[in-house]
């Protein structure tokens, strides 16, 4: 967590300025929810932003915890496609893991809906790209499980055109008998 978003019974796990794993430089906070927060870094050899994604602390000692969370991570390394977040690199902060992924501009759908209905062709679009999404997930054997507008970020393609991107695998499932034995169930 950001120092900035503690509840008043709760030490900061990360502050601006930490370095992660020994290569990524804490900015600030993106996001928080209950299994972990993300933060913007920079990566201190070479200067790439990237997100990161920490467990909370108070899940470190959780094997079910960890477990999500480092299946969240080999599902997301497995899935390669335009429409999946890119995973860069793993590791651990104080004893909590973490997972290193690009970082995206844009917003997620959830907060798109909230500024009103989008045309018929704009959600067309969208869904497309997300079935798309889906059906790599789909061909590496993994059952997504937490579909939902919040979980879709809307980004742009380096020619400015929208990409939808799939996030978050952390209650993803193995289909198949040799990815049950990769995929931790849940």
């Amino acid at each position: 967590m950001i120092a900035e978003s503690q509840g008043p019974h709760e030490p900061a796990q990360v502050r601006v300025g930490d370095i992660l794993g020994g290569r990524y430089e804490v900015l600030r906070l993106i996001g928080q929810g209950a299994m972990g927060v993300v933060v913007e870094a920079r990566h201190v050899g070479h200067g790439q932003r990237v997100a990161v994604k920490i467990l909370h602390e108070r899940y470190r000692s959780h094997e079910e915890a960890v477990g999500r969370f480092a299946q969240e991570g080999r599902a997301a390394a497995r899935v390669r496609g335009e429409h999946s977040v890119r995973l860069y690199d793993t590791g651990e902060h104080d004893g909590c893991p973490f997972l290193v992924m690009e970082l995206l501009v844009g917003r997620d759908l959830s907060m798109l809906l909230e500024d009103g209905p989008m045309s018929v062709d704009e959600a067309a679009a969208y869904l497309l790209q997300a079935c798309e999404g889906m059906a790599e997930v789909h061909a590496h054997g993994i059952v997504h499980r937490d579909l939902k507008p919040s979980n879709l970020f809307v980004t742009t393609r380096p020619d400015g055109t929208p990409l939808l991107k799939v996030l978050d695998f952390g209650i993803a499932k193995g289909v198949r008998t040799e990815d049950e034995a990769v995929l931790v169930q849940t």
